[in-house]
């Protein structure tokens, strides 16, 4: 079916959505039956999980395509990590720690270029204030 990183994401979503529309539904609509009920409700937290699982799938297949290596995002974070050491600027540990955000919440979208500014934008915001570590 060659589904790409894009559209298992659309599709976790999708049936994301899905999910929480039949929770609501059972929210509003009593089941007095219980072996309906909990039929409803693992019908419920079945799709909830194939969800999970797609979008699991969506970020394996988007790292896959990221030019950037797991040494580099190490190097950087370990960087980072040591440069919080030994600054006192509040404006530097700020731009480290929003850069810090970006990639960790780039590494959770299908963009390899997003992936690649993040890292980029951390390695600037560590760049002017320190030099690299000499060991971890």
């Amino acid at each position: 079916m060659g589904l790409n990183a894009q559209d298992l994401k659309n599709i976790a979503s999708a049936l994301s959505a899905l999910a929480r529309a039949l929770a609501d539904w059972g929210n509003t609509h009593p089941i007095t039956d219980p072996t309906q009920q909990a039929q409803f409700d693992d019908f419920v937290s079945s799709l909830v999980q194939a969800s999970d699982s797609l979008m699991n799938a969506a970020v394996t297949a988007a790292l896959a395509n990221v030019a950037v290596s797991a040494a580099d995002l190490q190097n950087a974070t370990d960087r980072a990590r040591h440069t919080l050491k030994v600054i006192n600027d509040v404006t530097t540990a700020l731009k480290i720690a929003g850069a810090a955000v970006a990639l960790g919440t780039s590494l959770l979208s299908p963009a390899p270029s997003t992936v690649s500014g993040a890292l980029n934008g951390l390695v600037q915001a560590v760049q002017p204030a320190s030099p690299a570590p000499t060991g971890s």
